[in-house]
């Protein structure tokens, strides 16, 4: 039986490289970002399925796992990659942008409970 894998942030650098090793691997690679049209142009190219997930957003990240199990029937590996990149001084950065990093960081660590 075929092992199905999501990545997130998986339609670009290392995440790109992770979904790519793994559907040469043999597995059937959920590639899931915050860019669905990279995602789906990367799954494409590997013969996966790419999906939409803002890993800031709980809702997302429950919708994303419920979609692949509803496609695939289950799920066996979820790489947890998504990150965000912030070059600002913390001393200049919003509370807007500030609160962004912190939600994202705080639903990287739930992402495990879903």
């Amino acid at each position: 039986m075929t092992k199905v894998a999501i990545v997130t942030g998986g339609a670009q650098g290392i995440g790109e490289g992770i979904s790519r090793q793994l559907a040469e691997d043999g597995f059937a690679v959920a590639v899931a970002d915050i860019n669905k049209e990279q995602a789906d142009k990367v799954a494409a190219e590997i013969g996966g399925k790419g999906y939409y997930v803002n890993v800031a957003s709980h809702e997302d990240v429950k919708k994303l796992v419920a979609d692949v199990v509803a496609d695939h029937g289950r799920l066996d590996v979820m790489v947890n990659n998504a990150g965000i990149r912030r070059i600002e001084p913390f001393l200049e950065m919003t509370d807007k942008g500030l609160g962004r990093h912190r939600g994202h960081q705080h639903q990287r660590r739930l992402l495990r409970d879903v």
